[in-house]
């Protein structure tokens, strides 16, 4: 059997007991649970950003790594012909 193995991939990939415990049980998304869990954080989502459930507002989860979630906000929101200034604030000494 595996042991436990450390991951050196960027991004917090290592999981708690409680969280593996939690991924054991399935969920399928046209579960009524499912839904309403689904629902309930896209609304708190909203909320932190100022915006009602249910206005002209929507939260919309999307999985994958935080450098998917990254490049899906930059598209969406750099307009065509557009640009991006990246700053990089790095200690090279």
């Amino acid at each position: 059997m595996i042991g436990n193995k450390l991951i050196f991939t960027p991004g917090p990939l290592t999981t708690g007991e409680g969280v593996k415990k939690a991924m054991l049980r399935d969920a399928g998304s046209r579960d009524g649970e499912f839904i309403a869990v689904v629902r309930g954080i896209r609304d708190r989502l909203l909320a932190i950003g100022g915006a009602a459930p249910g206005g002209d507002y929507q939260c919309v989860l999307m999985q994958g790594s935080g450098t998917f979630a990254i490049e899906s906000v930059i598209s969406s929101v750099i307009l065509a012909g557009g640009g991006l200034l990246v700053l990089v604030n790095a200690d090279r000494g």
